[in-house]
């Protein structure tokens, strides 16, 4: 087994030369015996593989010469170069590869070279090369543009009942409002005169006791002396229009006066919700009384928080202790009653000093008291309150326990 033929069976090998391109090329009868003339050279080459294995860095190059000088004596002025090179070709192997380069400068070297690039070429398979190469960017897709809304659908009238030959003869009839001859309805139907003379003359037949149609001749000078008119039949009862229906009129009329009624009902609940304030005024309205409120809130903690002195407590206005008012009715009525005599002693004292004054200038005691700037009760509209009758209740009492 030849040296290029273990390196194509355990590692896939790339091989370039000086003068040659580093793609695959067919394969040639001359190439294979040239590499077969270098089975000698395999078991050196062996040796240096099993070398590197046992290193293994990750870009190595090694020159090899050749010195079988007894082999090979034509060759002994040139120097073959192998370069081994181990890196990582391929996306599916972790192993790494060695990659030999032979340099050829000689004419004699070529079918070296050209088994070599038969190696590669057979050593990288098709799917590793194309995975080499870089994968081409995915082409942007365009940008949908939306599409206007379809217009609706127009919706299409609705389609008229084909009328047969005989109705549609009444129905031109009821529509003139007046006679007219073959001629005439003819020209309105798109008919001849021979098709509507049978249809017509079936239809003012009074066998079947449903005559919808009256013809009559009149007699006239000239090319009209015979002429025939038809016109519709007002007295049957297929050319009569239905006549109103009194319970109808009756049912709406009584409709009418509920529908009058709920309007009436319903405007006078309107006419209360709008008098009613509204929903922004009623908003407006709670929030300035929950501001004043606060303010009163905060008047009342201020008040609560002053001194005794500045808010009147214990001591009054001059410093002396106020007296407690009496929790029983009795020592309050006294109370009052013993205020109440007082204030009669102070008026009569002060009425006599008026007299006094009104007797020494001889005026009335009213100018003398006004003179002196002093207000009477009558004046004030002041009333003295009645006394109350504590002592003799309990007089009545004592004699009735006595008893």
């Amino acid at each position: 087994m030849s040296a290029l033929e273990t390196l194509d069976q355990n590692v896939p090998i790339g091989i370039t030369s000086a003068g040659a391109s580093e793609h695959s090329f067919p394969t040639s009868n001359s190439s294979s015996a040239a590499a077969e003339g270098q089975g000698k050279k395999s078991s050196k080459l062996k040796k240096r593989k099993g070398e590197r294995k046992e290193k293994r860095p990750k870009k190595s190059k090694k020159k090899c010469i050749d010195d079988s000088d007894e082999e090979n004596d034509s060759q002994k002025g040139e120097n073959s170069v192998v370069t081994v090179e181990s890196t990582k070709e391929t996306k599916e192997t972790t192993k790494e590869e060695d990659v030999i380069e032979i340099d050829v400068d000689d004419e004699e070297k070529k079918p070296v070279a050209a088994a070599a690039k038969h190696v590669v070429a057979k050593a990288i398979p098709e799917p590793v090369a194309a995975a080499a190469k870089p994968a081409a960017k995915p082409a942007a897709k365009p940008i949908p543009v939306p599409k206007p809304a379809a217009p609706a659908p127009a919706v299409p009238p609705p389609k008229k009942k084909k009328l047969s030959m005989p109705e549609a003869i009444l129905e031109t009839l009821r529509e003139a409002c007046g006679p007219m001859n073959v001629k005439e309805i003819a020209a309105k139907l798109r008919t001849t005169d021979t098709v509507l003379n049978n249809i017509l003359g079936k239809m003012c037949d009074s066998s079947n006791g449903k005559k919808a149609l009256v013809k009559k001749k009149i007699q006239g000078d000239g090319a009209n002396a015979k002429k025939t008119i038809y016109f519709a039949n007002q007295k049957a009862a297929a050319n009569q229009v239905t006549r109103p229906d009194e319970g109808l009129f009756e049912s709406t009329k009584q409709e009418n006066e509920l529908l009058k009624s709920e309007l009436l009902t319903l405007s006078s609940k309107t006419a209360k919700l709008l008098a009613e304030p509204k929903n922004t005024e009623i908003d407006a309205t709670i929030a300035a009384l929950e501001s004043e409120i606060s303010a009163m809130d905060k008047r009342i903690v201020l008040c609560k928080a002053a001194s005794p002195s500045q808010s009147g407590g214990k001591k009054g206005k001059f410093g002396l202790k106020k007296k407690e008012l009496p929790s029983d009715t009795r020592s309050l009525k006294l109370r009052i009653n013993n205020m109440r005599s007082e204030w009669v002693k102070r008026k009569n004292k002060c009425m006599d000093f008026v007299g006094a004054c009104a007797d020494g200038m001889e005026k009335k005691p009213k100018e003398c008291a006004k003179l002196m700037q002093i207000e009477t009760d009558e004046e004030v509209g002041c009333k003295l309150p009645d006394r109350y009758t504590v002592a003799e209740e309990e007089k009545k009492l004592s004699v009735g326990f006595r008893r």
